[in-house]
């Protein structure tokens, strides 16, 4: 038909500087529509980082922001794919609830079984996609 579309991408990318660095308690991160990071905090509370932004690649003229957030000793950083939290039979919200919900319930957990129960509680037996958790 002649009409040419780029497909469209969800990164997220984060950095944490060196713990030589005085910023060694930061980490900054951005992202395009990618499922934003959540932080368990130390004291068992749970916070989404940031806001969806829009898909890389739709408009050249789309800013992206970067976000800093200090980490405290016994905090846990969560990333993941959309596969962990979406569902085909709901809506995405529905799965980011779920997923805050599990992670109050595991916050006190070590971060291997963390993740085990993670996957465990999260993702259907047979998933739809594919899913990668980062948990640090």
């Amino acid at each position: 038909d002649g009409v040419s579309t780029s497909p469209a991408a969800v990164p997220v990318v984060a950095q944490a500087p060196p713990p030589s660095s005085p910023f060694a308690n930061v980490v900054t991160w951005t992202h395009a529509a990618h499922p934003t990071p959540v932080l368990i905090h130390q004291d068992g509370r749970v916070s989404v980082l940031a806001a969806p932004s829009t898909f890389l690649g739709l408009s050249a003229d789309t800013r992206r922001q970067a976000h800093s957030v200090p980490l405290c000793a016994g905090d846990t950083l969560v990333l993941f794919t959309d596969g962990l939290v979406e569902r085909r039979d709901a809506p995405m919200q529905d799965g980011l609830t779920a997923l805050q919900d599990a992670l109050t319930e595991l916050a006190t957990h070590p971060v291997e079984q963390l993740c085990d129960a993670l996957r465990r509680r999260m993702l259907p037996l047979r998933a739809a996609d594919d899913v990668a958790l980062l948990v640090v």
